[in-house]
């Protein structure tokens, strides 16, 4: 399925990237840095342009926006992705160095999963990645850390079944961490939640 591809001006950690026919890139801003230093074309770049270091080319479509402003950049970016009719998100550079920009960017992704589409943060060792509502399925072959933390006020109905610690109609606030540092246990396994969001963090 086709995908938005988006970097923001945070950490950028980048393994393997493919990018599809269908798919789109959008630089949030600063973003273009990495992407010109890269040499990844460029679809869109999105923001007000405050942090972009190269100039970049005319074949590339800018939206621009003022400085002063209500939006992030990544959620211009975001914006941008929907209003051409995506429904899966891949997202880099939107960890690290700010934790204001870090925390804001969380709260994009728990957006994005409210309004029924797919997204995945990508950090160094980490994928993000959101469910409101739905079901996340795990391969047996999976390995490494999980967390679950509930990002909306409560989520009720939580399942995590073939991990190490599991729950069954479960629970849960954004109060108490309750879900942090689970693990794949060699099984099949998903996480669902019949009502409420969860903000699921795989560590490999």
């Amino acid at each position: 399925m086709k995908k938005c591809i988006i970097f923001g001006a945070g950490d950028v950690y980048c393994y393997n990237l493919k990018i599809g026919n269908q798919d789109i890139i959008i630089a949030a801003d600063g973003g273009y840095n990495y992407l010109k230093e890269n040499d990844i074309q460029v679809d869109f770049i999105v923001g007000d342009f405050d942090s972009i270091s190269y100039k970049f080319d005319d074949n590339i479509k800018t939206s621009i926006y003022p400085v002063k402003k209500d939006e992030t950049d990544l959620m211009l970016a975001v914006q941008k992705g929907i209003s051409m009719g995506y429904d899966i998100f891949h997202i880099y550079g939107a960890l690290g160095k700010r934790m204001d920009h870090t925390i804001g960017n969380l709260q994009i992704a728990n957006y994005i999963s409210s309004i029924g589409k797919k997204v995945s943060i990508f950090g160094k060792q980490e994928i993000i990645t959101c469910i409101t509502n739905d079901k996340m399925n795990f391969d047996k072959s999976m390995v490494g850390d999980i967390s679950i933390f509930c990002t909306s006020s409560h989520a009720d109905g939580v399942d995590i079944v073939g991990l190490e610690y599991k729950m069954l109609n479960g629970y849960m606030t954004c109060l108490n961490p309750i879900g942090i540092s689970n693990k794949f246990i060699g099984e099949n396994s998903y996480i669902s939640v019949n009502n409420g969001s969860l903000t699921i963090v795989y560590n490999y």
